[in-house]
């Protein structure tokens, strides 16, 4: 795989015949720095007409207190169409209440899901004037508008993908080709009911501790999956100009720019050994508690 790999989507953006309820669920960790980003994530699914082609949005939240609730109630517009599902102040129940309810729905109902969250929520509490977190916080957000673009903007081709036979549509999948494909990286993905029918169980004292079971639990039946866009950068440290996938035309500066970084950091990860990750959390964690 390329480290950008576009994929024509025409054959599937033709207005889909849905025949079948479309249910969006949404997981909120309220963490500080929350209404910024839930107020965009709301605005972006509006604005994309994903929101007015929903049956229902259901939305699990993780709060400090009720009045956190009531807030969220607000920004999202709470209306016929919107329902909480889950309120609760345990953070270590991750994404899994809003994940189990679509394990339940899917068993009694032929429908269309869509799953998106707050993603990159906890890096909106660092400092603000730090440049090294400043560039992650903007890779992550590119990152998340992103899939939020092929999640909403596309979503006639999602629809129409799973129309088709496909089990799942999402874009980003890792780890990158030749080897097997175990996620969408981000968690943000399309799937259909009788898919959803066939994955296992959560492990009940795994995800007492363990949040990364979430993002992996969709592949567990192997799906048929579709991915409108993949990249082979880690996504954290080169930043995904929405150019490179919007455009009609790749253009070629940014793409330039964008293979440079990339093998940049590919460079310094495997050549001179320098861990990225570690080396960002700790400086991350260092400004959040600072």
């Amino acid at each position: 795989m390329k480290a950008i790999q576009r994929y024509d989507l025409t054959p599937w953006e033709h207005a889909p015949e849905t025949g079948r309820p479309i249910y969006g669920v949404y997981h909120v960790f309220c963490d500080k720095g929350w209404r910024e980003l839930v107020n965009d994530q709301i605005s972006r699914l509006k604005a994309s007409g994903l929101y007015g082609a929903t049956t229902r949005l259901y939305v699990s939240c993780i709060v400090n207190d009720d009045g956190e609730a009531d807030e969220l109630r607000r920004i999202i517009g709470m209306d016929d169409k919107t329902e909480l599902i889950s309120v609760t102040t345990d953070a270590m129940k991750f994404e899994y209440p809003a994940l189990e309810f679509i394990r339940a729905k899917s068993a009694t109902e032929d429908c269309l899901f869509y799953y998106f969250h707050t993603k990159g929520i906890s890096y909106y509490a660092g400092e603000k004037t730090d440049s090294h977190f400043l560039r992650l916080r903007r890779n992550i957000d590119a990152w998340r508008h992103m899939m939020e673009y092929f999640l909403f903007y596309k979503w006639n081709v999602a629809v129409n993908v799973l129309n088709e036979g496909y089990d799942t549509y999402g874009c980003y999948r890792l780890p990158p080709y030749p080897k097997k494909y175990y996620l969408y990286a981000g968690n943000f993905w399309w799937t259909r009911s009788e898919y959803v029918r066939k994955l296992p169980a959560f492990p009940e004292k795994r995800i007492a501790t363990d949040r990364f079971i979430a993002e992996e639990w969709l592949y567990k039946a192997e799906p048929k999956d579709f991915s409108a866009f993949d990249s082979m950068a880690d996504l954290y440290f080169v930043y995904m100009d929405e150019a490179l996938y919007a455009s009609r035309r790749l253009p070629a500066g940014k793409w330039l720019r964008f293979v440079i970084h990339f093998n940049w950091v590919k460079t310094r990860k495997h050549l001179f050994h320098f861990d990225y990750k570690s080396k960002r959390q700790l400086r991350f964690q260092a400004l959040k508690q600072g």
